[in-house]
């Protein structure tokens, strides 16, 4: 081997062990400290810090509420609405209580656990179960449904089911004499035909008969452990409107509403006209979604999501 090669291969040794001694010394310098956990000669990791590890389900925030649906016959329908736009926001339904077509409205959701169950429950209905008689018939008809056509009627749609049946507590106001009672056992069908066969629908109300039913409902709910907020659906009463069973619904959510509750007021129309039941519960579903939008900030739920 040439005297050139050979210099030439002491150079390149020499470079190469320079350039090693120079990478230990650094390592050495920027290496971790005696107090750090880490593997001596594990090179430093930069960037921001990984995140914590959590172990188990993440904690949930519960969003429900119980429904006090009230009697208003058409206009009442407009529940189904109400119920559609808590869905929409992510809002559970723990418990009903309803009167009239606001039990029915709630029954067919409480059976069912969902709006689109509901809403084919509500499709099967028949304006003239509920509708008082006209003709000749309406000559020896002190006024309201027929109570057999009401029980038939109810029949069809909800079979033998009883109220231990549906997939949340129910209660329905039925009448008994001058008391109205919240009933929460029994089989459904011949209690909601009761609701609806009411001494006062359509009629005006007697005196006397006091609306702290809604509230007994609603405080024995809460002795149960559904401690949530209320959310009041009524009508909106215009002057002379001569259901009596409706006022007290509105007079009960004056007498018991709380702090934290909410109360959506229906729109009136004539409690007989169901021709118009899809644009009602549209209606209903758009106004209560802003009412809902709002509380929900309110009380900390935060918004509607889209």
């Amino acid at each position: 081997m040439s005297a050139l090669k050979i210099r030439f291969l002491h150079r390149l040794l020499r470079a190469v062990a320079l350039s090693v001694a120079s990478g230990c010394a650094h390592t050495r310098s920027t290496g971790p400290s005696p107090s750090d956990p880490r593997a001596p000669g594990q090179p430093e990791i930069l960037g921001p810090p990984a995140p914590e590890k959590v172990f188990g389900p993440q904690p949930h925030q519960e969003h429900k509420v119980v429904l006090l649906l009230g009697p208003g016959l058409s206009p009442a329908i407009g529940s189904a609405g109400v119920i559609r736009a808590l869905h929409e926001a992510h809002v559970e339904v723990a418990a009903i209580v309803g009167m009239e077509m606001g039990a029915l409205v709630g029954a067919a959701y409480a059976t069912t656990g969902t709006v689109n169950g509901m809403d084919f429950r509500l499709l099967q209905f028949k304006p003239e179960w509920v509708t008082p008689p006209s003709g000749l018939g309406a000559m020896f008809s002190s006024g309201g449904a027929s109570g057999a056509r009401l029980r038939e009627g109810m029949k069809k749609l909800f079979g033998s089911a009883e109220l231990s049946d549906t997939k949340m507590p129910l209660r329905v106001l039925v009448s008994r004499g001058a008391h109205t009672e919240a009933v929460g056992s029994g089989d459904l069908a011949p209690l909601l035909a009761a609701t609806f066969a009411h001494r006062e629908l359509g009629q005006p109300g007697a005196e006397g008969e006091s609306p702290d039913s809604w509230g007994d409902a609603l405080d024995s709910l809460r002795q149960q452990g559904l401690e949530y907020p209320a959310i009041w659906v009524v009508p909106k009463l215009p002057s002379g409107w001569p259901m009596g069973a409706a006022k007290r619904a509105v007079e009960a959510a004056g007498v018991a509403f709380r702090s934290g509750d909410l109360l959506i007021e229906l729109e009136a129309g004539s409690p007989w006209d169901f021709s118009r039941r899809s644009e009602i519960i549209y209606q209903a579903k758009k106004k209560s979604r802003a009412a809902i939008s709002t509380w929900q900030t309110e009380i900390g739920w935060g918004g509607v999501r889209q």
